[in-house]
């Protein structure tokens, strides 16, 4: 029983590191997108 409840906690530790990468990737690629945005607008100006 015991054995169980640590296999489980260790998975449920799994997925919360790995939706913690694909959030850090997802804020990665907003700011990414941000300053694309950013140089477009302002060569368009320019």
């Amino acid at each position: 029983m015991l054995i169980s409840k640590i296999r489980l906690v260790r998975g449920i530790g799994h997925i919360l590191d790995v939706l913690d990468v694909l959030h850090r990737d997802q804020v990665a690629l907003r700011i990414h997108d941000g300053a694309c945005l950013v140089q477009i607008t302002v060569a368009r100006e320019a």
